[in-house]
């Protein structure tokens, strides 16, 4: 699990199989190794590279998402793997895993990027190269031989493009809300009930007042937000 704060304060939690990271640091370049097939099998559009950056997986999914065959980049290097999500070929997420950045220019792509142990976790919106925009919840993991040294990452891409759509339209209400309840003709206030060890309502505190609450009662906000009633009045 991995709990992100966004910049507008929210907090994502993030659930993560880790199966195929434990599969490619135990089985990764042995016989008849089992990675592939499960990269394939992700819901995700996952990619996977070794230590030279050539391209050795590329899933449904993310042929589905870019519209690029397997066929047509396994084995492949020179980060042909950005060109059907970027347009371009330059470093992405997965780069991450094998150099520091030092200039940046992999983190610009993203709202933001952070790290939690070997792993990279990024967000942020692409426009694909069919013209279609999608936002992006990006994750970059490394994998090892048996020897444990680095032998490629993983990347797997999802489209939160609906729950990005999802957060906006509950911003958007907010503000409405807002824009309602401070230019209402009726003084409202929100009060939080405080109960005691019995379940009875004892008390209240006072959440928050609107302008018109202020000019009735010729208190100003910042004196009565979080005392309780029988302090306040």
């Amino acid at each position: 699990f991995l709990i992100v704060c966004q910049q507008n304060g929210q907090y994502l939690l993030i659930c993560e199989d880790i199966t195929y990271k434990e599969l490619a640091n135990d089985d990764w370049g042995r016989p008849n190794s089992n990675l592939t097939d499960l990269i394939e099998f992700l819901l995700d559009a996952t990619f996977a590279v070794d230590a030279n950056r050539r391209v050795i997986a590329w899933n449904q999914a993310i042929e589905e998402l870019t519209g690029i065959k397997r066929e047509e980049i396994i084995g492949r290097g020179d980060q042909i793997y950005s060109l059907p999500l970027y347009g371009v070929k330059s470093p992405i997420l997965i780069d991450l895993v094998f150099d520091p950045d030092p200039d940046g220019k992999i983190k610009s792509r993203y709202d933001y990027v952070n790290q939690n142990g070997s792993s990279f976790y990024a967000e942020g919106t692409i426009s694909l190269p069919n013209g279609r925009m999608i936002d992006l919840l990006g994750v970059a993991s490394p994998f090892y031989d048996e020897k444990g040294k680095l032998a490629g990452a993983i990347e797997s891409v999802r489209d939160i493009s609906d729950w990005k759509r999802a957060e906006r339209d509950l911003r958007a209400s907010e503000a409405r809300f807002h824009s309602l309840y401070n230019n209402m003709l009726e003084g409202v206030a929100l009060h939080e009930l405080i109960y005691d060890d019995t379940n009875h309502v004892v008390d209240y505190r006072i959440v928050d007042v609107n302008p018109k609450f202020e000019s009735i009662l010729g208190i100003k906000r910042d004196k009565i937000i979080g005392k309780l009633g029988t302090e306040a009045y």
